[in-house]
């Protein structure tokens, strides 16, 4: 395999070889930027996990309000993300036809929470976590995979949409007979 820079023997020096990982983005090789990165969807997620059950244990209806608000904006700024991953930008070192696709499948993925709205029945059992939690892990492979691509877009609507869900199951993992989604309020 030729390393990059260097020429082939039977063309006259004119072919130079790409290296192997040369659709990485060049703007993400430092290593500090790359963690960041990767880290970031555990720390959104934590955060939406943890102020939910901070507002819980804390009692303050006012709390809980501007969060459950929060948690909604958040979900719908992360569609709208979703959306302008749609129209071409100026952002180098990303495969436009994957940032449509992922796009797409973020928007999909908002419809369809927005009609299922799966974090709404989570407080009832061990198997309503489970499942919570399952059906957040596309945002988080998203939110890792998406901006290490260069695919800002999508993968900030994955982080956003992300927090919501955390949100939610943080606050219905407090116990209450109550419980919110993605969308739909509090439930009594």
């Amino acid at each position: 395999m030729l390393m990059p820079n260097q020429s082939s023997m039977s063309d006259g020096g004119q072919f130079s070889a790409k290296p192997f990982l040369s659709r990485e983005p060049n703007h993400l090789e430092q290593r500090p930027l790359k963690l960041i990165v990767i880290l970031a969807p555990a720390v959104v997620a934590f955060a939406g996990f943890f102020s939910a059950r901070y507002a819980m244990f804390n009692l303050s209806l006012n709390s809980i309000d501007i969060l459950v608000v929060l948690s909604r904006l958040s979900f719908i700024v992360g569609g709208v993300l979703g959306v302008a991953g749609l129209f071409p930008g100026r952002f180098p070192g990303r495969d436009r036809i994957m940032e449509g696709i992922s796009s797409v499948l973020l928007v999909n993925y908002v419809v369809v929470s927005t009609v299922l709205d799966p974090m709404i029945d989570s407080w009832k059992n061990i198997p309503g976590v489970l499942t919570s939690v399952a059906w957040l892990s596309p945002t988080i492979l998203g939110g890792v995979l998406l901006p290490r691509r260069g695919m800002w877009r999508p993968g900030l609507g994955c982080w956003l949409v992300l927090f919501s869900g955390s949100v939610s199951l943080g606050y219905n993992s407090c116990g209450f007979s109550t419980g919110i989604g993605f969308w739909n309020g509090l439930i009594e």
